[in-house]
């Protein structure tokens, strides 16, 4: 027996396929043609144990069924065997011993199927290996793309084998393109003299901006002030938070609500004042009262809550004279001066 000759007692799981469709019944026809045959194209032998001369006489039983040329089979060897690994052999006689089917798949006219039992044979010296057909039953325990032993390798075997060597190519070409440019550009950055000139031209731009900035800032904080002191004050009459006549013919409350709108980002305090106690004691903090009501035709007209606060300076502030006036107002004789009045500032 060649060195490459094994003779295999195991237990057997396989794949095979018919043409034959039905069952033969006691009263059919022997069937002509092959159409009856069974072949094996695929299978494992587990739990193996090799044997040093072929006796097939044991195994032959009214149960057992003798097959020839059986190819891919998966012989799991032994590590007092004569190989310890697994190796995908055709068994030049294959004898299944009560062997039992598991299933059944119909297929293209024919019939696939899956089997068990024990099995004994014996392999050819030159050993091959075929992918027949396909799997009828998804993903079995069985390796479909194995070779015998380790001799087979490159495209003859596997055509995926070849296209993923073709990917890998790609890939390498790919990352030394990458690399290549890399240090293209690091060369670019190494020899750009003029780097550093231009990030200290661009750093002395970018101060320069910034000092413009803060002066125009400061520019515009001036004229807003200069331009506040212009808004005219709201008036009122003696001990009364009434608005003055004057102030609401002028629209003095709306103008103040299109400023405050208009400068969202600043905060406004509204100051009330009045012009002493002895011309106005009847009530009691009449300045501050005078600003909380023009706070409150304010927020009517739309001005943002957070945008203006009421302050009070009572009589600490009298810019203009004390001497009383008198306007007759409807059917009333109204007095006021100056100096009852609430003037529009920026918040601190």
């Amino acid at each position: 027996m060649a060195t490459d000759q094994y003779i295999v007692l195991g237990e057997f799981k396989g794949l095979f396929k018919t043409s034959q469709e039905l069952p033969m019944g006691l009263s059919d026809k022997f069937p002509v043609d092959f159409v009856h045959s069974v072949r094996i194209y695929k299978g494992s032998l587990t739990k193996t144990t090799f044997e040093t001369s072929y006796t097939p006489e044991k195994h032959r039983q009214l149960q057992s069924f003798v097959l020839n040329n059986v190819p891919n089979i998966s012989v799991e060897g032994q590590s007092t065997g004569p190989f310890p690994d697994k190796r995908i052999c055709t068994f030049e006689q294959f004898i299944l011993v009560d062997p039992k089917i598991e299933r059944t798949y119909q297929l293209n006219e024919q019939t696939y199927g899956e089997l068990s039992g024990k099995a004994y044979g014996i392999t050819m010296q030159t050993p091959s290996v075929g992918r027949i057909d396909p799997k009828p039953f998804g993903e079995t325990n069985l390796n479909p793309d194995s070779t015998v032993g380790s001799a087979a390798s490159g495209c003859s075997t596997l055509l995926n084998g070849c296209l993923a060597n073709l990917w890998r190519i790609l890939l390498y070409i790919l990352a030394l393109l990458i690399f290549w440019w890399l240090v293209r550009a690091c060369n670019q950055v190494i020899n750009d003299n003029e780097a550093c000139d231009r990030k200290e031209m661009m750093h002395e731009k970018l101060i320069e901006t910034e000092k413009r900035k803060r002066e125009l800032e400061k520019e515009y904080a001036k004229h807003f002030q200069k331009y506040l002191k212009t808004v005219p004050n709201i008036f009122f009459y003696r001990n009364s938070v009434e608005v003055h006549i004057l102030s609401k013919k002028q629209h003095t409350i709306e103008k103040w609500a299109k400023l405050i709108k208009a400068c969202s980002e600043k905060k406004f305090a509204i100051v009330g004042h009045h012009t002493g106690l002895s011309y106005e004691g009847r009530y009691e903090n009449i300045d501050l009262r005078r600003s909380r009501r023009i706070k409150s035709k304010l927020l009517k007209l739309g001005v943002k809550r957070d945008q203006i606060i009421c302050e009070s300076k009572g009589d600490s502030v009298l810019k203009y004279a004390v001497k009383m006036r008198q306007i007759k107002v409807g059917k009333r004789n109204r007095i006021y001066n100056k100096n009852m009045r609430v003037e529009l500032v920026e918040a601190k």
